[in-house]
C-alpha cells in the first residue's frame, strides 16, 4: 500500500510539474504567467489563497506579487487596516514551510513575502505552507500557501511543494529577466529621446530665429522629450547679482519672469 502511495504522489508531483512547464512554454514571461500558476497551485492543494512573492535583487527594481484566491472569497471585502506582522510571524504556528532545513536568510525572505503579498486578504491567516524558490543559487521567489481556517499540512503536501519548487523558480527567473529587459529598453529610449534633445538645442542655438520664438522652441522641445504636462521658462532678475550685500545663508531677492511655457 506505501509503494502504491509514494508511487501516486511521484506521479502527481510530475504531472503537476509537467503543468507549470506547459503554463511557462506558452506564456510570455509576465505576471499573468504567475497569476496562472497560482491558480493552478490553489487548486492543487485546495487552499483558500496561493500567493507568490518574486525577491528583489540588483537586477529588479520592485517585487512582483501575485495572489489567487477561491472562488468564494472573491466578493468579500478587502480590510481597511493591514493584518498586523504578529500573526505572520515565523516561530508563530501559523506558519510552516515545505523545506528543510531552513537559514537565517529563509525566514527573513518568507516572512517579508508575507509582508509584501499577504497584507490585504479578505480574511485573517490561520495556516500557511511555505517555501521559498532558488535559481542560480540564489533566492528568487517565494511560494506561500494559505488557509483561512487551523489546518495541520501533511508531510505529503510538504514533499509535494518541495518538488514544484524548481519549475516555479524558472518561472520566477523568467518574470526578472522579462523586467530587467524592459527596464534596459526604456532606459535606452529614454537616453536617444535626451540625445535628440541635445541635437534639437544646439541646432536653435545656431539659427537665426528671434530670441523669444527661439525660447518657446526650447521650451516645446524639452516638455516633448521629458513627456511632462507643462513646462516653463523662468529669468530671474536679481536685486544683487553679485550678492555683495546679502549675508550667505539669506535668500537672495530677485524678480521672476516667465518668458516661455
Amino acid at each position: 500500500y506505501q509503494v502504491k502511495l509514494m508511487h501516486h504522489q511521484e506521479e502527481r508531483a510530475r504531472q503537476l510539474v509537467q503543468e507549470i512547464n506547459q503554463i511557462i512554454a506558452n506564456s510570455s514571461a509576465t505576471a499573468l504567467m504567475l497569476q496562472d500558476i497560482a491558480q493552478l497551485l490553489g487548486v492543487t492543494f485546495q487552499v483558500d489563497c496561493c500567493c507568490l512573492v518574486s525577491v528583489t535583487g540588483e537586477t529588479s527594481a520592485e517585487a512582483t506579487t501575485t495572489n489567487w484566491c477561491a472562488d468564494e472569497y472573491l466578493g468579500l471585502p478587502h480590510p481597511e487596516e493591514m493584518f498586523s506582522m504578529e500573526q505572520l510571524l515565523m516561530h508563530s504556528p501559523v506558519l510552516q514551510c515545505a523545506a528543510q532545513p531552513l537559514t537565517i536568510e529563509d525566514i527573513s525572505i518568507i516572512q517579508n513575502s508575507l509582508v509584501i503579498g499577504c497584507q490585504y486578504l479578505p480574511l485573517p491567516i490561520k495556516a500557511v505552507l511555505a517555501i521559498p524558490t532558488r535559481f542560480g543559487g540564489n533566492n528568487n521567489g517565494v511560494i506561500n500557501l494559505i488557509k483561512f481556517q487551523p489546518y495541520e499540512w501533511s508531510e505529503s503536501e510538504k514533499q509535494l511543494l518541495k518538488e514544484v519548487e524548481s519549475a516555479c523558480a524558472i518561472a520566477f527567473a523568467g518574470v526578472a529577466q522579462a523586467q530587467l529587459i524592459a527596464h534596459q529598453e526604456q532606459y535606452v529610449q529614454k537616453s536617444n529621446q535626451h540625445q535628440s534633445l541635445i541635437k534639437q538645442l544646439t541646432l536653435l542655438s545656431r539659427s537665426n530665429l528671434e530670441l523669444n520664438q527661439m525660447l518657446q522652441l526650447v521650451v516645446v522641445s524639452t516638455v516633448e522629450s521629458l513627456q511632462a504636462d507643462r513646462g516653463l521658462l523662468i529669468l530671474l532678475k536679481y536685486t544683487d547679482p553679485l550678492f555683495r550685500t546679502q549675508a550667505k545663508k539669506q535668500i537672495p531677492k530677485e524678480r521672476a519672469t516667465v518668458v516661455a511655457e
